[in-house]
């Protein structure tokens, strides 16, 4: 089984200087969402192999653990398996 970045996500204090940031970082197109999200696409036809960007307006100041995370996609459906760990 091949994993792949399908999605990176990010909550983010301040929604509009990130979508601006990242949209221009990446070149990616800008959908904004009426909940306070943004998702960021690859331009053009994106292949399967360019992951999104998912922006997730927080509202508040990071504080503790990162705020990242990769959502991840499998060529194949994962089967569950047992390593005796």
């Amino acid at each position: 089984m091949v994993v792949r970045i399908a999605q990176c996500t990010l909550d983010v204090e301040d929604l509009d200087l990130m979508v601006s940031f990242w949209s221009a970082a990446l070149g990616y197109e800008v959908e904004q969402g009426d909940d306070g999200s943004a998702k960021l696409w690859p331009p053009g036809q994106p292949s399967a192999a360019a992951p999104t960007v998912w922006l997730q307006g927080s509202g508040t100041a990071k504080r503790g653990k990162n705020r990242l995370h990769l959502d991840l996609v499998a060529d194949t459906d994962p089967k569950p398996r047992y390593d005796g760990c």
